[in-house]
């Protein structure tokens, strides 16, 4: 028969059994207490996170946030900036001749 991998519902240790124990009350090797041996309805999952990947996206996330939010407050200033004309200096309206 195949192997089930349970765990104690008293001390929460992991370990091997049949499947042939399925239903049936046996104690934990380790703090010998009783327990029912529960048959997994469904396979467990396998973990499918990449979490150093994860939190890399999560970091670019954050980055473009700010610089969005950043470009936006100075942005706002520099389009008002630009749109304004200059202030003319008298040194540039000043032509200078040559004899």
């Amino acid at each position: 028969m195949a192997e089930i991998q349970i765990f104690c519902t008293h001390c929460d240790y992991r370990f091997t059994v049949s499947s042939g124990l399925a239903g049936t009350t046996i104690n934990c090797p380790h703090c010998k207490e009783d327990f029912v041996v529960h048959a997994p309805s469904t396979p467990p999952m396998e973990r499918t996170t990449n979490r150093p990947a994860a939190i890399a996206a999560l970091a670019v996330l954050v980055i473009v946030l700010i610089l969005l939010i950043w470009g936006a407050f100075n942005g706002k200033s520099r389009k008002n900036n630009l749109l304004q004309t200059p202030p003319s200096s008298p040194a540039a309206s000043v032509e200078v001749r040559t004899p």
